[in-house]
């Protein structure tokens, strides 16, 4: 099932341009966050660990 349509048209969108940073490591777990578009990576110290795209 691709969950992307789901989260298409709901109210709380948020942008992000690039560079900017989402969530840091500790923060509290209070949101979720789906990639519509582009890419988002994932660090930990000064290490990419992860890297999530559309979906």
């Amino acid at each position: 099932m691709d969950l992307v349509p789901l989260f298409e048209n709901t109210a709380e969108q948020q942008w992000f341009g690039a560079g900017n940073t989402i969530f840091n490591l500790g923060d509290a777990g209070d949101s979720m966050f789906v990639v519509l578009q582009g890419e988002v990576e994932m660090w930990v110290q000064d290490r990419v660990v992860c890297r999530a795209g559309p979906g």
